[in-house]
């Protein structure tokens, strides 16, 4: 190990295989409390950090597209929502509700074998209530039949692909004060 004092943005730097002695002491230095300043100045010219805030919501994300499935976890990350489970299909997706009782739940429509519409509905059966969980479909079709569909199956929103980071995050945000304000 060694010090890297050129390059401000690198404190120390390991050679592999990296040694247990070699690791401990590099960490250490590189974290001892004579190398942390002691207080920083109140004039001192510091940028204030924007924190993502994270949210409980427990959701279930049923998409059979492996794209689709990465993209999604990334916008829920994004918007805070970090406890997510992600299926490939409606048959997992209603095992994985019996398992586990979720807050929301993202389902896209057209998956092989049980499809979106029939695992909703399955899922309402179990339940016997109509918006514990939320379910919003996924999908392409915008017309009115299919909306019309998803409605009747048991769903309660809809969001057209290609999905909006933007529009997931209003949608979450307006069923997480629902929920919120149902546990108050």
């Amino acid at each position: 190990y060694e010090n890297y004092g050129s390059d401000p943005t690198i404190d120390a730097w390991l050679s592999k295989p990296v040694k247990q002695e070699y690791l401990r002491k590099q960490l250490v230095t590189t974290f001892s409390s004579d190398t942390l300043p002691e207080k920083v100045p109140a004039d001192s010219d510091t940028k204030t950090v924007q924190v993502r805030k994270e949210y409980d919501l427990r959701i279930l994300v049923a998409e059979d597209n492996g794209v689709n499935r990465r993209v999604v976890k990334m916008m829920l990350e994004r918007l805070g929502y970090n406890n997510v489970v992600i299926v490939p299909d409606g048959e997992d997706a209603v095992a994985a509700f019996i398992d586990f009782e979720y807050d929301v739940v993202l389902m896209d429509i057209q998956m092989p074998g049980m499809d979106g519409l029939e695992a909703s509905r399955q899922i309402r059966q179990q339940t016997g209530s109509k918006d514990k969980p939320w379910i919003i479909a996924l999908t392409a079709g915008v017309l009115d039949e299919e909306r019309a569909a998803v409605y009747d199956a048991g769903m309660n929103d809809f969001l057209p692909k290609p999905i909006r980071v933007e529009i997931l995050g209003e949608v979450l945000e307006r069923i997480r004060c629902v929920i919120d304000g149902a546990r108050n």
